[in-house]
């Protein structure tokens, strides 16, 4: 048996000098990864491949899917921490450099000596598990579940390799190489794994398929990784139904290992697809086929979005992706779905109708299309002014000091708010009802918008709307887990952040016109959008923070640009031209990437 140890030592022995060796793992194209390894990003997800047992192809390079020798050499456990075990932890650290140094110099392991696949493991569990999940401690399953898998599971040992990377190749260009051919070889396990046992352990198969699939923004930003959410959703519900059969036809007692460890993952991983399925919903147009139900139908009635936690053996526990969640994220998801439905047809619409007969595709309109969207954003509008986010977490521990429980609480309010944004720009009649028909939408005790005064344009309240997201935002320290759901939450809310006209803070003011306190909000808030975003492309991986600080920048360039050869335009709807919607432009410049 050639053990994968071995083989890492082979392919990465000449990387430094920027290249990899001629390994087979790393020769022909799999079908599966044929779309995703192509040079556009974006185009790579037009057919996405659903990753099932009856679509592998032969394989080449031999067999990945040994079991791989358990553990690493003893010398390298002896004289680094074990991975996993809170000891190899290092409190309220965000450098991974620093993370990084530490290892190299706390050893008494000649460099020369230093076993790159080893170090990288290590440094997945120093570094990279923290910065993936919203909250980390032995309570994250993303650490203790993979600290005992991964020297056992192939695919699970590349992708925490191909992530570790992939974290260090903003700061060392010669871990690109390192981390494709990582990514290359745990794509190859999996599906030799599933290839050679079609029963493999469905624990091992989910890991693998998350670990692989929802990172593939880290190496390259425009590669969504669709395939793999769809294999995630479809082999999940498939296993589901296989192990509710085996219980309810079995008067046995007699049940496969395989099946009680679903039985008891099933929660986290449906949690896992819950906030996989949000990310890619504003990126992806076909995104309600991969819903995250046990049926093949909309996920909007699924009761298990409602579930505040997971449950394992009569724990409960809180999820390191949604936190205490899901029934924000599922008003999040279930916007993100319409929005990027309604507005892809007014884009269609422009290369197909002649010019006179275009519809403005900025904002929605209303009465160019049928009922159900705008009813379904208002029905979700009204649920969510009188979603109380109060109490969300606060009697369940994270076990994170740079994480408490009331980030979550703050969380769930910025991500009920930005949803709210969107509706208000995707379906503008909803604010201009709601501000003409209540001047305080305010809940008791907990203010779900800013007060609504008498006169305010609905383009004046989305501004004020989008200074208090950024407000919450900015009460969230950086060292916070809760980091990376932000993202979206940036992109999202920047567009929001436009000039009055006729200030001298507008682009096209007029010289004598008095100051516009709002404004100086609004360079304000610009100001902590752009920090937040340069922080967390420090600290996350590059390629789709660099997308997302890209789309906002060009966002900002062209509602200035706008204001400047607008000047004032009679009132009313023509006040939102100059607004330019962030989804449309991402869609146009062509910036998709996956958000967090």
């Amino acid at each position: 048996m050639t053990s994968p140890l071995a083989e890492d030592d082979d392919d990465l022995g000449d990387f430094g000098a920027g290249g990899v060796s001629g390994s087979g793992v790393q020769g022909e194209r799999l079908s599966l990864t044929g779309e995703l390894e192509g040079e556009e990003g974006i185009d790579a997800q037009a057919n996405p491949v659903d990753l099932d047992i009856g679509l592998l192809t032969e394989l080449d390079g031999g067999s990945l899917a040994d079991p791989l020798p358990a553990p690493t050499p003893q010398a390298l456990h002896e004289a680094l921490a074990l991975p996993g075990l809170s000891s190899a932890r290092t409190p309220n650290q965000i450098d991974n450099l620093e993370s990084l140094r530490r290892r190299l110099t706390d050893t008494s392991i000649p460099s020369f000596l230093v076993h790159l696949p080893a170090l990288l493991v290590e440094y997945y569990f120093d570094y990279v598990c923290a910065m993936w999940s919203s909250f980390d401690s032995d309570l994250n399953p993303f650490r203790t579940n993979i600290a005992r898998l991964w020297s056992q599971n192939a695919p699970i040992y590349y992708a925490i390799q191909s992530m570790a990377a992939a974290s260090l190749a903003g700061d060392f260009p010669g871990m690109r190489v390192v981390g494709a051919q990582m990514q290359r070889r745990a794509i190859h396990a999996l599906q030799e794994a599933m290839a050679v046992s079609p029963t493999l352990n469905d624990e091992n198969l989910f890991y693998g398929l998350l670990m692989v699939g929802s990172t593939t923004a880290w190496h390259n930003g425009g590669d969504l990784g669709l395939p793999y959410l769809q294999a995630a959703r479809r082999f999940l519900v498939r296993q589901s139904r296989r192990s509710h059969e085996e219980h309810s036809s079995s008067a046995s007692s007699t049940s496969s290992s395989d099946s009680e460890v679903l039985t008891q993952q099933y929660p986290f991983f449906k949690q896992c697809l819950l906030y996989w399925n949000m990310l890619a919903a504003f990126v992806a147009q076909d995104i309600s086929d991969f819903g995250v139900t046990d049926s093949d139908g909309d996920g909007d009635g699924d009761s298990d979005h409602h579930l505040p936690i997971y449950v394992v053996n009569g724990q409960t526990l809180l999820h390191p992706w949604t936190g205490p969640l899901p029934t924000a994220l599922r008003y999040f998801y279930q916007i993100a779905r319409l929005i990027r439905s309604a507005r892809h047809a007014p884009l269609i619409n422009l290369a197909t109708f002649p010019k006179t007969q275009r519809t403005n595709p900025l904002p929605y309109d209303d009465a160019m299309h049928p009922n159900p969207p705008h009813a379904k954003a208002q029905t979700i509008e009204t649920e969510l002014l009188t979603f109380d986010v109060d109490g969300i977490g606060h009697h369940l521990p994270t076990g994170d000091t740079n994480t408490p429980a009331n980030h979550f609480t703050i969380l769930a309010d910025a991500y009920r708010c930005v949803a709210l944004l969107q509706i208000y720009h995707a379906f503008p009649a909803i604010l201009v009802s709601r501000l003409h028909t209540q001047q305080d939408v305010h809940i008791p005790e907990h203010p779900a918008l800013p007060t609504l005064s008498s006169g305010m344009t609905p383009r004046q309240f989305r501004r004020h709307l989008a200074l208090h997201i950024i407000a919450l935002l900015e009460t969230l320290p950086v060292t916070s887990g809760t980091r990376v759901m932000q993202p979206v939450l940036l992109a999202a809310t920047a567009g929001s952040l436009v000039f009055s006209r006729g200030t001298p803070l507008g682009v096209a003011a007029d010289a004598w016109a008095p100051f516009d306190a709002v404004d100086v909000e609004i360079a304000q808030a610009r100001r902590r959008v752009s920090a937040r975003l340069a922080d967390l492309t420090r600290i996350l991986p590059r390629p789709p923070l660099e997308r997302v600080g890209d789309l906002v920048r060009e966002v900002w360039r062209r509602a200035d640009d706008a204001g400047a050869g607008g000047g004032v335009e009679g009132g009313g709807g023509q006040e939102d031209q100059e607004e330019a919607f962030w989804l449309d432009v991402m869609m146009e410049r062509r910036l998709e990437t996956i958000m967090g």
